[in-house]
């Protein structure tokens, strides 16, 4: 499935599907037009998520 991501957009949108476990979370990014915003959130959510299961 990765093969076939070929934007950023697609990498955000396929990493908040994948990992992202709240799904408001997941609406937040998938909401947002920006990439590089919709990028941010998805780091900063992993990271919190991250940081929370250490």
């Amino acid at each position: 499935m990765m093969k076939l991501i070929d934007n950023a957009s697609g990498l955000a949108d396929y990493t908040a599907a994948t990992f992202l476990r709240n799904p408001f979370e997941r609406q937040i990014v998938l909401s947002s037009i920006d990439v590089p915003t919709r990028l941010n959130r998805v780091a900063a959510f992993l990271a919190a998520e991250i940081d929370s299961n250490s």
